[in-house]
């Protein structure tokens, strides 16, 4: 998430130097801001200096961690797994779709085989469909 969706989730922002804001802390009943919010590149940091705990912060703001933070490394091993297992499945189901166009262009008779191999391809693409559309 960028740091114009974070700050329009906030009240009285007023900037407060290069990259730096305040505003009023939604975890308590904030009149005057109190809360320091920083873009620091990677991540964005928030400070209330009435003392509400960050994760308060979050969650009145209806944010996460995930939202002001860099994804961990095994948040980023599991992206990086999801889009590989993605392309798998999408290279199967080109190669079971070309099965059934390759079917639909033969002229002479099926055998019980090949009628087999089709319905295997017609079941595989509902499945890969349905993975992939999750």
């Amino acid at each position: 998430m960028n740091i114009e969706n974070i700050l329009s989730r906030l009240a009285k922002v007023k900037p407060n130097g290069a990259e730096k804001w305040i505003a009023c802390c939604p975890a308590h009943d904030d009149r005057s801001p109190s809360l320091s919010i920083r873009d620091a590149g990677d991540r964005v940091l928030l400070h209330c200096f009435a003392g509400c705990e960050t994760g308060d912060v979050l969650a009145a703001a209806g944010l996460s961690w995930g939202d002001v933070m860099p994804p961990t490394s095994e948040q980023a091993r599991a992206a990086y797994r999801r889009s590989r297992d993605a392309a798998k499945l999408r290279r199967a189901l080109e190669h079971e779709e070309l099965i059934l166009a390759i079917a639909a262009w033969r002229t002479d008779p099926l055998e019980d085989e090949d009628l087999e191999r089709i319905r295997l391809a017609e079941k595989r693409i509902e499945k890969i469909r349905g993975v992939l559309h999750d």
